[in-house]
């Protein structure tokens, strides 16, 4: 028996007319709960200030992707921002409070009002970027949605649903009937320990989101991790694999398509990086963690089945290969090999889409080059003598 029911919902005028599907459903649910429970308390948030934040997260992408920005008319919209610290207090507030017998809207905001633009030019402000909006009358939610899934990390979908709900004002209405003794935050000191508190985090986010191939993953700090994989069954042992692996790079090359390889590292020569194997001393060695591969780093060996290399080449982004070899059966062994790209800015995501089809094919033409090396080098392996040159 559950004997209280607190949920937290947007806060939005019910008897406007014309209110957002989004907002509307949430009211909705608020609705439905205290018509099948004796005690439900619903507090309505205005846009809550804090990583993770979707509303919050969208401005925040907006304002560290686009320098200058057209905007719909939703920007001039006045809110209540509230801090996600302050929320937590009044939830926690009304869950311990033993004076409420009866269900209760509560409607919570930060002490200032003010517009979407307001809330984007603070937050650039504070992050010292410079920021130029016009606002555009026939920029629809539609169109706006389109937009905010090429340039942030929130998903199209979802964003349209956002811009809908903004069109609506989120301002407190209601006084409480709760005395809080905490006075929530202003929402410039707000923004202020959001950006301070990532700053002494930074790094600590990017690795823990996934996303498939072709689809875009956003991690908390608004990073997006893109990934591609490719597979290979290949008719030998694990130990013949990873001898072929373990002297990838340098003169021996990637088993397919050397010239692109190579190409590739003279370009990023050119544009100031580190350049490839001529330049940076790879020798025939079996790798080791620390090592330089080209333009690659080794950060990572599992012995008899892992490899994990890091680019350090000049790109709009941390890119990652990784192989995993695997025993299949007793002849056979598989290789996975999973291309992780991250990055936070809309050069770095044209950069994933415009070299996807190139990097589609180098790395199915990588395992099926080490697929043969390793079949060839299986017997001198099973003799005990080295792998030969390549």
């Amino acid at each position: 028996n559950i004997p209280k029911v607190v949920y937290l919902g947007g806060l939005a005028d019910e008897n406007d007319a014309g209110l957002s599907t989004h907002l509307q459903s949430r009211i909705n649910v608020g609705h439905t709960l205290r018509q099948n429970h004796p005690l439900v308390i619903e507090v309505r948030a205005s846009i809550i200030l804090g990583t993770g934040s979707i509303s919050f997260e969208l401005i925040r992408s907006l304002v560290d992707r686009l320098p200058v920005m057209l905007v719909p008319k939703w920007v001039t919209q006045p809110t209540q921002p509230i801090f996600v610290d302050d929320v937590i207090y009044y939830l926690a507030a009304v869950i311990f409070d033993q004076g409420l017998k009866t269900s209760t809207i509560l409607e919570v905001g930060g002490p200032d009002q003010v517009t979407y633009k307001g809330l984007m030019l603070e937050y650039a402000a504070q992050k010292g970027l410079t920021r130029r909006m016009w606002s555009v009358p026939l920029l629809t939610p539609g169109l706006s949605s389109l937009w905010l899934g090429l340039v942030t990390p929130v998903f199209a979908r979802i964003g349209r649903k956002l811009v809908e709900g903004l069109r609506n004002p989120s301002i407190v209405r209601r006084i409480s009937p709760i005395a809080f003794q905490s006075p929530p935050l202003a929402y410039t000191e707000a923004i202020s320990r959001i950006i301070q508190g990532e700053e002494a985090t930074a790094g600590a986010w990017w690795y823990q989101a996934q996303s498939s191939v072709g689809e875009m993953g956003a991690s908390p700090s608004g990073s997006h991790v893109f990934k591609m994989k490719a597979s290979r069954r290949i008719p030998t042992s694990v130990n013949a694999i990873l001898k072929v692996l373990r002297h990838i790079g340098g003169r021996r090359g990637y088993f397919f398509a050397n010239w692109v390889w190579g190409l590739r590292g003279w370009v990023d020569l050119w544009m100031g990086g580190v350049g490839h194997a001529r330049t940076r001393g790879r020798t025939d060695a079996p790798l080791m963690v620390g090592d330089v591969v080209d333009w690659w780093r080794v950060v990572q060996m599992i012995p008899d089945r892992h490899l994990t290399l890091q680019a350090e080449m000049k790109m709009p982004g941390v890119a990652i290969l990784e192989f995993d070899v695997r025993a299949a059966s007793s002849n056979d062994s598989t290789v996975v090999l999973t291309a992780t790209y991250t990055t936070d800015s809309m050069w770095g995501r044209l950069y994933w889409w415009v070299l996807f089809p190139v990097h589609y094919i180098l790395f199915r033409g990588l395992l099926r080059g080490l697929a043969q090396r390793a079949i060839s080098v299986a017997p001198d392996i099973q003799m005990g003598s080295s792998p030969p040159m390549f």
